[in-house]
């Protein structure tokens, strides 16, 4: 897993959450707690509201999957 999220900085990725969120954006870290860091973000909501933000973290615990795209 770590040799994934290696070859995937500075890359767009998806995450999808627990609580249904979508988020695509720029991966920049991942710490040892599966926390994932990313800039330049899109983040649509379970609600279909639609955010940009600049920088966003992720709790581990609330990612359901990434991917790169």
């Amino acid at each position: 897993m770590q040799n994934f999220f290696n070859n995937i900085k500075g890359q767009q990725i998806k995450i999808e959450t627990n609580q249904g969120d979508t988020v695509i954006g720029r991966f920049i870290q991942i710490d040892h707690y599966l926390n994932i860091f990313m800039d330049e973000c899109t983040v649509t909501l379970a609600n279909e509201k639609v955010e940009e933000l600049d920088n966003l973290f992720i709790k581990g615990q609330n990612i359901l999957y990434v991917s790169q795209l």
